[in-house]
């Protein structure tokens, strides 16, 4: 603190990596002293003005109170712009002939990489003090510092009204960070919600209040756009305490440390046109963010604040037991019902007379349905995202079995015996197929390289794979048999390859007879089906009560109809639909003829398309989804019937992290869009798939965008320019990935069957 001079600038050089870890060791030097507030730390950017650094020259040589000795910090000064340095530094020598009678002292701080570019640095160099005095004690000591710093506030708050009351520290910030996404991360912010409503800090019908989400999308953050979500929402009328939920993308690299500095420290953030954001103490603050092992400035930030580490289902499940972990959701209906039937069916129960009593598993530990559901999930290692697909879709279906007349245990006759293991069995794989996802997982991330991470494994080819179905219709009592092929040995076989056998006595031979000699055909010929008996088939699952056919000259193939129902159940489950094929394979016109089957007998429109391209800002998005809100509305209160937003080539646009929200989160740059309203979003996307040495020779020497050296150009897929890829797509959002699913080729076959259609 000595080597700190009074009334004249001190000079400090620090890493980069460290400069906002260096602001908080000058501050620790006095521990007595509150936390800096925005008037006394200025971080420079390219936008910072003069008249910005006059008004803080002023107030740090000038300030009025002489019973306190302030500290005062220009950060990053290195990133003024060279006019504005100048115009500061004349500033600065004009102001210092004056005489100054103030006790505060005045600190600048610039990066020791970019000294050489920055000419307030240079001019300063005689005020130069050694580096070391602002070098962090120990990261432990910051971060006891800011803790108590954090506690001091909130206990100074009005205790009644403050949500950070759910911290279990009592800490108003918080990190929620894991190394990889769908970690669970989303499942801790709703448990705080319920712990709001459990504790009486919020009325049910103050929730949507008080809790705030702001986003932060793309490669940069801007504190201008993060201001601007802030204010919008206006919550200074709210007497009681918020709950801020920061999201930040995982492929943001450049601008987030100051922005989350000035919100977290310093009290605010602001808008280049003066508007002000200012923290409440009430307030409690979330930061959730998936970290990038890359982005060494932000690990070292967050290592500041009180920190919750988010893991994968299998980490928690051999985790020590004195770690913190949140399993409180492994408690909800979705998944003991799962557990419950999984359960029964490994201790080889007979399933005909296994009913679901949701009070008998009222006390069960979360570690057992946790390594029940890894068992039978069908992934390795999966996310949250991935159990959560599987557990919700069998759950559904399995609500259904519970239902139906045909699986009911006190109508079952003799001759049905093991008629609903067959089904509950199948419901299983059928689950395993929609959860499992097409593209690598994070646990290859680090074998492979960016491009071979986008792109479709060869198993989970849809052409490659067999996708018999079950579905419960409509009225959720009959049931629709799609696909199947079952050997006269009751073995599931595969329909690609039919000599390959998928499970092996699925169905007792007795059971196989009964269920012919009802009408259901388990080795059914598609192609000999008129075409009303085709439409019949998915009518009945979509709840038609009248055959309709909406395009006669749309050709209805068992390929097609298998795509339409998996679209519908993953809209019946609340999964958000991300599909990946060839341009000219048939998705729009698919997705067309489904919206049409809905639609026809009413009439209405309940399709939009934004086809979306390189040039397709967030504003073009938001605007759609707003359009498709209102007529959603409309629809559903008006027809019930779904309404389907369809983001054509999704990844094509730079938008692509906010079609991420939307699909996955349902938000819009934090507002919530309602589930109540029927209103479906399905994206499309282009395959990532690289030119092949010859076509990228021609296009080169054709001169077609390549004027500029593959190694200068930053648009890129990792380390890939995107002028070498077939398709210009953008990286696909890592939480996105888990929800691809391969649309797959047409086949010779088919082509020939639309080309003479």
């Amino acid at each position: 603190y000595k080597h700190f001079k009074l009334r004249e600038p001190n000079l400090v050089l620090v890493p980069s990596y460290l400069t906002y870890e260096s602001i908080l060791s000058i501050y620790l030097l006095s521990p007595n002293l509150p936390l800096p507030f925005y008037g006394e730390v200025l971080i420079c950017s390219d936008y910072t003005s003069i008249e910005e650094i006059d008004i803080f020259w002023r107030r740090a040589l000038f300030v009025s109170d002489h019973n306190h000795s302030y500290i005062f910090c220009l950060v990053s000064i290195e990133k003024l712009q060279y006019q504005v340095a100048v115009q500061a530094v004349s500033l600065l020598w004009k102001l210092l002939q004056v005489e100054i009678n103030s006790r505060c002292k005045l600190i600048i701080l610039c990066s020791e990489e970019e000294e050489e570019r920055s000419y307030m640095a240079a001019a300063l160099d005689n005020y130069r003090r050694p580096s070391h005095i602002a070098t962090i004690p120990s990261l432990n000591n910051v971060y006891k510092y800011l803790h108590e710093k954090f506690s001091q506030s909130s206990n100074s708050s009005k205790k009644s009204k403050a949500t950070w009351l759910v911290d279990r520290d009592k800490s108003r910030v918080r990190f929620i960070v894991s190394n990889n996404v769908g970690a669970g991360k989303s499942f801790y912010i709703h448990s705080l919600k319920s712990d709001m409503l459990k504790q009486g800090l919020v009325k049910e019908d103050e929730l949507g209040q008080a809790v705030v989400t702001v986003v932060m999308h793309g490669k940069q953050a801007s504190e201008e756009h993060t201001t601007e979500q802030l204010l919008k929402r206006d919550t200074f009328h709210v007497k009681h305490g918020i709950l801020f939920h920061v999201d930040i993308a995982s492929t943001i690299q450049m601008g987030l440390e100051p922005i989350l500095f000035k919100l977290l420290i310093l009290g605010g953030v602001c808008k280049r046109s003066g508007e002000f954001w200012h923290c409440r103490l009430g307030d409690y603050y979330i930061i959730e963010t998936t970290v990038n092992p890359q982005n060494k400035e932000l690990i070292n930030f967050a290592k500041l604040f009180p920190t919750t580490q988010s893991f994968q289902p299998r980490l928690i499940l051999g985790a020590n037991k004195n770690q913190p972990k949140d399993t409180s959701y492994l408690t909800k209906e979705d998944f003991r019902r799962t557990f419950a039937y999984l359960k029964e069916l490994r201790t080889k129960t007979n399933m005909d007379k296994f009913v679901f009593d949701i009070s008998k598993y009222s006390e069960i530990l979360p570690d057992e349905v946790l390594s029940v559901l890894l068992d039978h999930c069908g992934i390795e290692d999966p996310s949250w995202t991935e159990l959560n697909n599987f557990v919700i879709f069998l759950s559904k279906q399995l609500s259904d079995c519970d239902n139906s007349d045909y699986c009911a245990t006190d109508l079952m006759k003799e001759e049905w015996v093991g008629f609903k293991s067959f089904v509950v069995e199948f419901l299983i794989l059928m689950s395993r197929d929609f959860a499992t996802p097409s593209l690598r997982g994070e646990i290859e991330k680090n074998t492979v390289d960016t491009l071979q991470m986008h792109q479709i494994v060869d198993n989970r080819r849809w052409e490659n794979s067999s996708h018999p179905y079950i579905f419960f219709n409509q009225d959720r009592h009959t049931m629709t048999f799609l696909g199947f092929i079952i050997s006269d040995l009751g073995d599931l076989m595969d329909s690609v390859t039919p000599t390959t056998v998928i499970k092996r006595k699925i169905i007792g031979t007795g059971l196989m007879n009964i269920l012919k000699l009802n009408r259901v055909n388990l080795c059914e010929d598609f192609k000999k089906l008129n075409r009303n008996e085709k439409i019949d088939k998915f009518s009945k699952v979509m709840g038609f009560k009248e055959l309709a056919d909406p395009d006669p000259g749309y050709v209805l193939t068992l390929d097609n109809i298998r795509k339409i129902l998996a679209i519908y159940m993953r809209f019946r489950c609340h999964i958000p639909v991300v599909i990946m094929g060839e341009t000219g394979c048939g998705k729009t016109r698919l997705i067309q003829f489904m919206c049409s089957l809905q639609a026809l007998q009413t009439g209405a429109t309940n399709m939009l398309i934004l086809k979306v391209h390189g040039g397709t800002t967030e504003r073009d998005v938001m605007c759609k989804v707003e359009e498709a809100e209102k007529l959603a509305i409309h629809n559903f209160h008006n027809h019930n019937i779904d309404t389907v937003l369809f983001f054509d080539e999704a990844n094509t646009s730079p938008a692509i992290g906010l079609i991420k929200e939307i699909m996955c989160d349902r938000r819009m740059y934090g507002r919530h869009i309602s589930s109540d309203i029927r209103l479906q979003f399905i994206a499309a996307c282009n395959p990532y798939r690289r030119h092949t040495k010859e076509m990228l020779h021609k296009l080169s020497t054709a001169g077609l965008g390549f004027f500029t050296k593959s190694t200068d150009t930053t648009d890129r897929l990792g380390d890939i320019p995107l002028r070498e890829l077939v398709y210009r797509v953008m990286e696909l959002p890592a939480s996105m990935r888990p929800l691809v699913w391969d649309f797959g080729q047409l086949s010779n076959d088919i082509e020939k069957t639309y080309t003479r259609e």
